[in-house]
């Protein structure tokens, strides 16, 4: 079986403002046209379809006509992500057509959508697992029959909420996919089992572009929660790959071995397809899609698919007659970024940059190009609560108290869940 792994369309972002609907246009004909080139049996969206839970109407056409298109080629299965909104991406998902299957609640995780290769045959579970807010699913995870994967916010009630932080929520999610794999209906049998998430799991480099999801000062979910079919000889079945969504830069993590590798850790291949489109001039890595070869059950290959570029993206730091000179005079149609290095700002800087980069989306005068482009760089390596910590230390001549600390990052979570509402 043939199976692309996708994930963050982000539908309707834009770059520094700058309009991407061409280049959005190109990924969902490039997407298609592979499909069908390739002949895909089923297509994978790891969530963050849309960039915001209300997505502009140009590009809910744009994705109704995809689905459309994709629907006479293949089976396409997309899950939410933390930008998109549950109830709207999921509204109707049950009068869909059975090539496009959508889900958006956790609470079937449990449920894999069976997958079957062009002759007709079961070829692939995939367990479809979207994005997982811990202070909702805490309470929904906790309740119900870990093994059938039943269970609803209703009928959770007295039961002992689950710790409230990502990997205790995915946890209980993956331990349901695990119930199914050993004790479900096709226990035993030689199909690949694929596994779809919306996370940051720990190891993965992030970008400049993901929206901060951390709960407690804490976003990561370790590798090894997905590690269903332990050590050694492997002699309990797991999961043969890890779709992921949510890191913009194209990776594997988890370590786990390359495909066709004698080793057996337990863990299964793991890897962010990555975001089809740069949204951050941090986003260097040339993008791309996953296609995955399996064979009786077995991941055989894994084919990175290069992405159309609409508009490539740059960085240029330079002092402005090296910038306005002919060594860059290639980049004056990308989207760039320009940090100017003169000792004293340059009279009219921004209009003289603009006449030969009518795409420039930053310009800046920066004096000490490495102080600011390593500060900036830290800055954005660490999460907000640790810099608000820092800010409140320097500001305030000591460190905050442990009451200070927790009305903090209460305060910064109800801005957090203000924004995604």
């Amino acid at each position: 079986m043939k199976i692309l792994h996708t994930s963050d369309w982000h539908l309707g972002r834009t770059l520094h403002r700058a309009d991407l609907t061409p280049a959005f246009e190109m990924w969902v004909d490039h997407v298609v046209d592979t499909v069908r080139e390739r002949e895909v049996d089923a297509l994978l969206i790891s969530g963050d379809v849309y960039d915001r839970s209300v997505p502009p109407a140009p590009m809910v056409e744009l994705f109704s006509r995809t689905l459309r298109r994709l629907a006479q080629l293949t089976t396409v299965i997309l899950i939410s992500g933390n930008h998109d909104s549950p109830q709207r991406l999921g509204f109707g998902a049950e009068l869909f057509q059975e090539r496009i299957v959508i889900r958006t609640d956790p609470l079937r995780c449990a449920q894999p959508v069976e997958l079957r290769d062009r002759a007709g045959n079961l070829g692939a579970l995939v367990y479809p697992i979207p994005y997982l807010d811990p202070d909702v699913e805490r309470r929904r995870l906790a309740g119900g029959d870990a093994h059938t994967g039943a269970g609803n916010s209703d009928d959770s009630e007295g039961v002992e909420l689950l710790e409230r932080s990502h990997a205790a929520v995915m946890h209980a999610a993956v331990g349901r996919i695990a119930a199914d794999i050993q004790h479900g209906p096709h226990a035993g049998k030689p199909l690949a089992r694929i596994a779809m998430a919306h996370a940051f799991v720990a190891g993965g480099a992030a970008s400049e572009s993901e929206r901060d999801i951390s709960v407690g000062g804490v976003e990561v979910v370790p590798a090894a929660l997905f590690a269903l079919g332990g050590a050694g000889e492997c002699a309990t079945p797991g999961l043969s790959y890890v779709a992921l969504g949510h890191l913009h830069s194209p990776q594997r993590v988890g370590g786990a071995p390359e495909p066709g590798a004698c080793e057996c850790s337990g863990l299964p291949p793991m890897r962010y397809s990555g975001s089809p489109i740069a949204f951050s001039f941090s986003e260097t890595r040339p993008k791309s899609s996953v296609l995955l070869t399996f064979e009786s059950g077995v991941l055989v290959e894994e084919e990175l698919i290069p992405a159309p570029v609409w508009r490539p993206i740059v960085t240029i730091e330079a002092p402005l007659a090296e910038v306005l000179g002919p060594a860059h005079r290639d980049a004056r149609d990308k989207f760039a970024r320009i940090l100017v290095t003169d000792p004293a700002r340059p009279a009219d800087l921004t209009t003289r940059v603009r006449a030969a980069f009518p795409h420039a989306l930053e310009i800046r005068h920066v004096v000490d190009p490495a102080a600011t482009r390593h500060g900036a760089a830290d800055t954005r390596r660490r999460d907000a609560l640790s810099v608000l910590r820092q800010f409140m230390s320097e500001s305030g001549h000591r460190d905050l108290t442990e009451e200070e600390d927790q009305v903090m990052v209460a305060a910064w979570e109800a801005v957090r869940t203000g924004e995604k509402e």
